[in-house]
C-alpha cells in the first residue's frame, strides 16, 4: 500500500494544470525565452488530499535568521508520520506569501509531487509582450511536457490507490498506462483556441478575442468542421453577454 500511495503522489499532472514562467530570455532576442514549468500550490494540496486523505497531511513554517522560509510537510502513511522540509526566499511577486508557497511546493517535491517537471529540458519559445507563451509556443510546451512525462514514467509500474483489487495482474498496470496517456494527451488547436475565447470577461473582450483568433494562422489551419465548432462556442459564450446577432458570425 505504501508504494501505491507514493505512486499516487508522484503521478504526472494534466498538461492543463501545468503553468509556465520565463526562466531567462535569449540574449539577442527578448521575444524568445526558456520557460520553466510549475504548478500552483492548490494543485499540490489537491494531490495530497486525493493520495493520502485530507486529514493525513499538514504543513508548518519557520523562518531562519536570514529571512528564509522553511516548510515542513508531514504526511501520514499507513499510520506512520513522515516529515520532509525545504525552503525558499521571498518572491518578487508576493513576498513572504510567495516564499511560503514555494517552500511548500519544494517540500512536496521530496514526496515525489511534481518531481518529473524538473526533468523537462531547456526549451526556448516565442513569448508575447506580457512574458506569456504565444499559442504556437503553448502547444509546443504542452507537447514537451507530455513527452517528458511519458519518458519519465515509461519504465515505472505505477500503482495508484484503488478500493478494489484488479481482476488480473496486468489490469492495474494497464489502468495506469491509460491514465498517463489520458492526463498527458495534448490539446487540439480547436480546444486551445476555444479556451482562449473563454477567457473573455465581457462582451467587448469576447468579440476582440474572436477577431484576433480568426485572424491567426492556428484558426486558418482548422478544418471546416472545427471552424463551425469554434463559431458555435463563440455564440454560446455570446449569449451570456447578450451579444448582438450581427456580431455572432
Amino acid at each position: 500500500m505504501t508504494d501505491k500511495i507514493f505512486d499516487a503522489l508522484e503521478a504526472p499532472f494534466s498538461a492543463g494544470t501545468v503553468k509556465w514562467r520565463v526562466g531567462r530570455t535569449a540574449k539577442n532576442n527578448k521575444t524568445s525565452a526558456a520557460m520553466l514549468a510549475y504548478v500552483d500550490g492548490r494543485i499540490v494540496m489537491n494531490r495530497l488530499d486525493k493520495a493520502v486523505g485530507r486529514a493525513n497531511w499538514e504543513d508548518s513554517y519557520t523562518e531562519t535568521v536570514k529571512g528564509r522560509i522553511i516548510c515542513t510537510l508531514t504526511v501520514e502513511i499507513n499510520g506512520k508520520k513522515i516529515s520532509r522540509s525545504d525552503g525558499a526566499g521571498d518572491t518578487q511577486v508576493e513576498g513572504e506569501k510567495g516564499a511560503m508557497s514555494d517552500a511548500f511546493k519544494r517540500a512536496a517535491v521530496k514526496f515525489g509531487i511534481g518531481r518529473y517537471l524538473y526533468s523537462i529540458p531547456t526549451f526556448y519559445v516565442e513569448i508575447d509582450n506580457y512574458g506569456k507563451p504565444t499559442t504556437n509556443s503553448q502547444n509546443r510546451l504542452t507537447q514537451l511536457h507530455n513527452d517528458t512525462a511519458k519518458k519519465y514514467f515509461e519504465n515505472k509500474e505505477l500503482q495508484l490507490p484503488d478500493e478494489q483489487e484488479p481482476e488480473n495482474p496486468n489490469s492495474l498496470n494497464a489502468k495506469i498506462n491509460n491514465k498517463i496517456n489520458e492526463v498527458t494527451k495534448p490539446k487540439t488547436n480547436l480546444e486551445t483556441l476555444c479556451n482562449q475565447l473563454s477567457q473573455a470577461q465581457n462582451l467587448e473582450a469576447l468579440i476582440s478575442n474572436k477577431e484576433a483568433i480568426k485572424g491567426s494562422s492556428e484558426f486558418a489551419g482548422l478544418s471546416d468542421d472545427d471552424k463551425k465548432q469554434f463559431v458555435a462556442k463563440f455564440q454560446n459564450l455570446g449569449r451570456q453577454f447578450q451579444i448582438p446577432a450581427q456580431a455572432a458570425e
